[in-house]
């Protein structure tokens, strides 16, 4: 394998690496956002979603049709178990347990996207689950107006610890963090068809890269500190084998054969 052929080895998977980058935040930062609200609920019920008057809520029946700005159901002891209403300017309902914690939330957010969280008993959310767009146009990134779904489980602390996504260009992705929250490890398939491994270092720059690229080509990179391509090792759908170490400034410097 030529030397020409190995930088453009390293240059394709480095590309491919920085593209799954750009789009990795796309479910994590949406679902934590959306999450953090749902963590920090308190007894019930919620602020916005009183029991009692409506204040202002307009009621009444029009056939079979019972409408209001809120709903709130209790048991025969006053227990609130449910509230439907207005949460920011969003519809909200939520479901709390006995001790009168929310447990569950079903919301659609301001960008018309819904979602579920579910709640341990200490109100922290454990496990998102979103349908939501994309609000703007970015490089390498879905169109606007494009849904993708997306789940992520949470620890303890409610730092995301696994997150699962799929784009609207058919990638699916399954990302790992640390107890801190940062991303450290990342498997999936891009839409393009091909398989690919990333691991991540605490500064949160890609240390280690593994595909295979379009044309079946096996492919390991190792990064620096910074993220540049170090060392390349491929095997060609020839059969053919190459080994490239570059320099700080990415130029290779030694390659074989």
């Amino acid at each position: 394998m030529s030397e020409p052929d190995l930088v453009a080895l390293v240059n394709r998977l480095d590309h491919l690496e920085r593209a799954h980058r750009r789009l990795r935040g796309l479910v994590v930062l949406a679902l934590v956002a959306a999450a953090i609200p749902w963590a920090a609920i308190g007894p019930s019920p919620r602020p916005g979603l009183a029991a009692g008057p409506a204040g202002g809520a307009a009621a009444g029946a029009a056939g079979s049709v019972v409408s209001a700005e809120r709903f709130v159901v209790k048991d025969a002891t006053g227990r609130v178990g449910a509230a439907l209403g207005w949460q920011d300017g969003t519809p909200a309902l939520i479901l709390y347990d006995r001790r009168g914690t929310a447990r569950a939330e079903l919301v659609v957010g301001p960008d018309d996207a819904p979602g579920l969280a579910l709640l341990d008993s200490d109100g922290k959310a454990r496990i998102a689950l979103a349908l939501f767009r994309r609000g703007e146009a970015r490089p390498g990134a879905a169109p606007p107006g494009e849904v993708s779904p997306g789940l992520v489980l949470f620890d303890p602390t409610a730092k995301p610890r696994v997150a699962l996504r799929a784009t609207p260009g058919a990638g699916a992705t399954i990302e790992l963090s640390d107890p801190t929250g940062g991303l450290r490890a990342t498997v999936g398939v891009e839409s393009g068809g091909f398989p690919a491994l990333r691991l991540v270092g605490t500064n949160g720059i890609d240390r280690v890269s593994l595909g295979v690229l379009s044309d079946d080509t096996p492919a390991l990179n190792l990064y620096n500190e910074t993220g540049r391509a170090r060392a390349a090792l491929a095997i060609r759908a020839t059969g053919a084998a190459g080994l490239a170490l570059a320099d700080q400034d990415g130029q290779v410097v030694w390659s074989a054969p």
